[in-house]
């Protein structure tokens, strides 16, 4: 995770440029640009690493999420029983 701290005028031209002109929303257009940057200076190894563990890490916490919400319905039904 990253966040940025702009200067006041120079932020609120950035987000109004991305949203009115481009029809982006600031933090996918922003995603975007820092991801464009890391592949063209990474080499294509290091990049297809970087890429390789950021996926896994997405699967592990996709995963997670559902073990949790499964978890909390089960929870929840039992409770209802129980009233």
């Amino acid at each position: 995770m990253i966040q940025i701290l702009l200067p006041s005028a120079q932020g609120e031209y950035y987000v109004k440029y991305i949203e009115d002109e481009l029809e982006r929303k600031v933090s996918s257009f922003t995603k975007d640009l820092i991801l464009n940057f890391i592949k063209g200076v990474s080499s294509k190894t290091q990049y297809d690493k970087l890429k390789k563990q950021d996926d896994k890490e997405w699967r592990s916490a996709v995963k997670q999420r559902v073990e949790t919400r499964r978890k909390t319905e089960k929870l929840n039904q039992s409770n209802q029983e129980q009233s």
